[in-house]
Order: C-alpha cells, then sequence, then structure tokens
C-alpha cells in the first residue's frame, strides 16, 4: 500500500474560530490517540482521519469517504504547475480561484507549523513538492482542498539516525523561508521562477538550491509589492523571512512556534474568514 500524508481543514489554533471549533469538537467515540501508528493500523484503510479537540489533543482516527475517482496517479499535479500551466478543463484553463489560493495558503502554513519537526517535511521544499490528485469531476477537476507532500520529499528523510531530517543547508527556519516564497506565490497566483522571468527576463535555475538567493529574491519580491499585498499575507510573509534570519530562532521552541501562528496562521485565517464573510465571534 503507498503511503501519503495530505493536509484537508487546517487545524483549530484559534478557540474564537467557529468553523475549526465545529471541527474540534470530535465524536465521544473518537479516542485519544496515544500512538499514531497503531491508530492507522488497528483501521487497515488506506484513507483515514484524526481530529483536533479544543485541548489540542489528537483524535481518531476515523475513515475518510474515498468514493471519488481519480485518474491514473500519472496525471498528478504540483502547485507549480496549477500556478504557471494550468490544465485545460472543457476548453478552458483550470486556474486556481483566489478563495482556493486563500484556502491554500492557510492550509500549508497551518501544516508547516504542525509538520515542521516530523518525516513528512523537508526544510527545503517549494511548490513542486505540493501535490495534487486529478479527478475525473468536470466541475472539480483537481482536489485543491487536499493537497499532498511529493514521496521524493519523505524518501530523503529514511534512514537519518536518530529521527534527525537531512538537511542540504543548515539553517533551522529554512522551512519558513520556504513557507514565505509559496504564500507569495499563492497570493500572486504565480511561481517564484515566472516572478523572476517577468522581472528579470530569465529565472535562476539555481534559485531553489541556494537559500541565501532564495530569501533575497522574497525580500525584494514582498517590499516591491508590499502595496498590492494584503496586510495578512505581508504579514506572513514578513515574519518568515525574519525568523530564516534570525540563527538563535526554532520552532522547536514553544515561544517562537506560538509566536509563528499568531504572526502567520491567525491573520490568514482571519483573512479568509473576511474574504468569506463569515465572523470570528
Amino acid at each position: 500500500m503507498n503511503k501519503s500524508v495530505s493536509f484537508s481543514s487546517p487545524p483549530p489554533y484559534s478557540v474564537m474560530d467557529p468553523v475549526a471549533n465545529a471541527a474540534s469538537s470530535p465524536s465521544p467515540s473518537l479516542q485519544e490517540v496515544k500512538d499514531l501508528c497503531a491508530s492507522i493500523n488497528q483501521m487497515h484503510a488506506s484513507r483515514l482521519g484524526f481530529s483536533l479537540d479544543n485541548k489540542s489533543k489528537l483524535r481518531g482516527a476515523y475513515l475518510i469517504d474515498a468514493t471519488e475517482t481519480r485518474v491514473p496517479s500519472a496525471e498528478i499535479l504540483t502547485l507549480e504547475d496549477l500556478l504557471d500551466r494550468p490544465p485545460v478543463v472543457n476548453g478552458r484553463r483550470a486556474k486556481l480561484s483566489k478563495k482556493e489560493r486563500y484556502n491554500l495558503a492557510l492550509t500549508l502554513a497551518s501544516s508547516v507549523l504542525y509538520l515542521n519537526s516530523t518525516p513528512w517535511l523537508m526544510d527545503q521544499w517549494a511548490a513542486k513538492d505540493i501535490l495534487f490528485h486529478r479527478t475525473e469531476n468536470a466541475i472539480h477537476p483537481m482536489e485543491i482542498d487536499r493537497p499532498h507532500v511529493a514521496p521524493s520529499l519523505v524518501e530523503q528523510n529514511k534512514g537519518m539516525p536518530n529521527g534527525h531530517k537531512a538537511r542540504g543547508f543548515h539553517n533551522k527556519n529554512s522551512v519558513l523561508l520556504a513557507l514565505a516564497i509559496a504564500l507569495l506565490e499563492l497570493y500572486f497566483g504565480t511561481s517564484a521562477a515566472k516572478y523572476q522571468e517577468d522581472e528579470l527576463g530569465a529565472a535562476d535555475p539555481l534559485l531553489h538550491s541556494n537559500p541565501w538567493l532564495l530569501c533575497s529574491m522574497a525580500h525584494t519580491w514582498a517590499e516591491e509589492s508590499q502595496d498590492d499585498l494584503s496586510a495578512a499575507f505581508l504579514s506572513a510573509v514578513r515574519h518568515c523571512l525574519r525568523c530564516f534570519g534570525d540563527p538563535g530562532a526554532s520552532l522547536q521552541d514553544a515561544e517562537f512556534l506560538q509566536a509563528a501562528v499568531e504572526s502567520i496562521v491567525l491573520p490568514l485565517q482571519e483573512e479568509l474568514h473576511q474574504f468569506l464573510g463569515t465572523t470570528i465571534s
């Protein structure tokens, strides 16, 4: 059985979030998860879900409906594809809507902060590493609400001693630099490479392999576009970039992680509510 991880509704960081609260009140039959691997093995299913209760305890597992048919895995699309080369569906380009991009931004930000210390996510990731399944549904041709991490990222983490992750560049917050780039890409609906091509006439093939080059580009992109960025996205991007440049900062520190939640996730969550016309009571 192939193993993969995907991110659905973002975790309920804010107890004031009515949408999150609805998801954070799991059925009484869902037991608190003490051993994630044991819970997965007991269910013997390929698609499982877990819930966070209002005390941030993981509960589950429960079966996820898998009745929707997918097309062969060869037609998996990356986030980079959807931004720069969206597929043609019914004669039209299936571009990501602003609502989809806002939702993805919140999902990725939430997931990065939750998964940064796990083998599921490498420090240096990019839009090409976030995958989506194609479906046979003409109205919803892609599972936009279910992004997956590229298997190659998981494979690179296997076999590391003491569960440590392989790092091509030794900066504890490279994962936040990658998030800053992803947020800019999602807000403007274009990849970093396409942004470089439009601004400089050509994309640097070494962009994503050189964190300092990537950081410089992100600073330039954010500052030159600050009048066009929303307050939430600008705040989140700036916080990610500040953290990347701070050698003493680490998401393994509870206070630093909480600050990241408050400066990245919560503003994006609030702005999504405003965009959807829902209120936080």
